[in-house]
């Protein structure tokens, strides 16, 4: 009897759970608890929820794609906000300096590679300051952020900073037949990012605490490419020792080697200046430590070039494009080399690219930056003091300034044009040139830079004045000049390819110069 009951309900719950519309009419006709006027209701009620939880749907879709185009927008105004952050355009020279140092000590970076293991859950805590194709760079948004990246360490797997992208350069500029076009490619390609400077700011800070730890009385300062806005991408980290000690060279090399994210290249500890080559294994940086000793060298600050290229590359950003595509094609047609050889320098290069805009009324003279309120104050080479060349906007209200300069919308085609015109007819074995003065003086019998092929010297304040291009040969002047000629043919052909050098006979250069290094190297040790 049991058993029959339970079948019956069963199968009665079956008849009941069937949605056939029939058998609902029928329920409803037949029950007289179910009121039809609720049914009804509620119908309505089901009806209109589907139709918030639609609108809901809509505007969440709506809301993504608005913030995805928000994110589109804001995205550059950030990269602008962290550069303008980073450059600081309207700063001198040493508050830019220290600026960027206090800023890398809040900074972190990590490869891709490294980033993908992290949980996504600690990927909350942080924010991503910079990222592109090799590396990320990341600040703590709360404790528990700050309190992970301090463990994970400043550098998070092998990042590839020090790495100049020939190969794409040359393909990408393969594929246009504009030369306006590869210009501004080959310059944006070349151009350091915001996060390489904070990186090589990084680097420099880690160097600086690992001297400072057996060595507290050391002046260490930062110069170069990668301060003056003029760097290339792979360029080196120069770096500025101050002391008094001897065989400081060799000290130094021997508590570098001890440590485990620096790598001792090359160091030179007999040359006039001891030179020390250091490699940052993590961001493939090259940092050249150059040792001054101030009782022996009196005024002799390698900071006061750069300060001056710093200042000169805020007046106008076509200097910076041209400098950098003139190294870039100088060392691409063997024209432009580092250390002992008789090739320009990446500094020879700068300076006559700065020569030649001096003469075209774009740039001021160097001497127009000592403005009397600034030579009555002295320059200390610490980052701590802040007293040095005004910024851009004091620079262009100086009286001296605006009185020379002449407002010109010069391409960059047209300046490069001009600049292989002006040094294929400039006599160097007779005149040298002045970049203090903005101009050129014939040579006098008897000089001391007689001997030299082409005379650059530094009159700026607190330099030696020595001549940057004494290791220039004549043979190499000749060779510049035909190289220039061809830049000229090829810029009037409308096709920069033409005065670039192949890949291969480029990398078998670096192949040769790499193992010059490692016999040189094996040669002092």
């Amino acid at each position: 009897m049991a058993a029959t009951m339970c079948s019956g309900l069963v199968n009665l719950n079956k008849l009941f759970i069937r949605k056939r519309s029939s058998m609902k009419a029928l329920l409803i006709k037949s029950s007289s608890a179910y009121d039809l006027k609720t049914a009804n209701h509620q119908n309505d009620v089901w009806k209109k929820r589907q139709d918030v939880v639609k609108d809901e749907v809509d505007i969440q879709g709506k809301q993504k794609t608005n913030t995805a185009i928000s994110n589109k927008i804001q995205q550059p105004c950030r990269e602008k906000e962290i550069s303008k952050e980073m450059h600081g355009n309207e700063m001198s020279y040493r508050e830019m300096i220290k600026n960027r140092i206090m800023t890398a000590e809040e900074r972190y970076a990590i490869s891709h590679s490294e980033l993908r293991k992290v949980d996504k859950k600690l990927l909350r805590n942080v924010d991503r300051v910079f990222e592109n194709n090799s590396y990320v760079i990341l600040k703590g948004r709360n404790e528990m952020g700050c309190q992970w990246l301090s463990k994970k360490g400043r550098f998070t797997g092998l990042l590839k900073v020090g790495n100049l992208p020939h190969y794409r350069v040359f393909t990408r500029l393969r594929q246009m037949k504009n030369v306006n076009l590869q210009l501004e490619i080959l310059d944006s390609s070349l151009k350091q990012e915001v996060g390489d400077h904070i990186l090589y700011f990084m680097v420099f800070n880690e160097v600086h605490k690992t001297l400072k730890k057996n060595y507290p009385q050391l002046l260490v300062d930062i110069h170069g490419s990668s301060v003056t806005n003029l760097g290339l991408k792979g360029a080196d980290l120069d770096i500025t020792l101050l002391t008094d000690q001897t065989n400081m060279c060799y000290k130094l090399a021997t508590q570098l080697r001890n440590v485990r994210s620096l790598h001792v290249e090359l160091y030179l500890p007999h040359a006039r200046m001891p030179i020390l080559k250091v490699l940052h294994l993590a961001s493939n940086i090259s940092c050249d430590i150059s040792i001054h000793e101030t009782f022996r060298q009196e005024n002799n600050d390698p900071t006061a070039n750069s300060e001056m290229l710093y200042s000169m590359s805020l007046l106008d950003d076509r200097f910076c494009s041209l400098v950098r595509i003139i190294k870039f094609w100088a060392s691409s047609n063997d024209l432009c080399r580092e250390g002992l050889n008789p090739l320009p320098h990446g500094t020879t290069w700068t300076l006559l690219t700065l020569f030649y805009l001096q003469q075209r009324k774009t740039l001021p003279a160097a001497k127009h930056l000592y403005h009397k309120w600034y030579l009555d104050e002295p320059v200390s080479p610490t980052p701590d003091n802040i007293n040095s060349f005004p910024g851009r906007d004091k620079i262009r209200k100086l009286p001296d300034i605006s009185k020379e300069l002449v407002v010109n919308d010069s391409s960059l085609v047209e300046l490069l044009k001009g600049f292989c015109d002006y040094y294929i007819n400039f006599k160097f074995h007779e005149q040298w040139i002045s970049v203090y003065d903005g101009r050129c003086y014939w040579r006098v019998p008897g000089s001391e830079h007689n001997s030299s092929a082409m005379v650059i010297p530094l009159e700026l304040k607190h330099c030696c004045h020595q001549n940057v291009a004494k290791n220039v040969k004549p043979l190499v002047i000749q060779k510049m000049k035909r190289e220039l000629l061809k830049l000229r043919e090829a810029l009037n052909s409308n096709d920069l390819m033409l005065a670039m050098d192949s890949p291969k006979q480029q990398n078998k250069r670096k192949r040769d110069w790499k193992q010059e290094k490692v016999a040189l190297q094996k040669w002092i040790v």
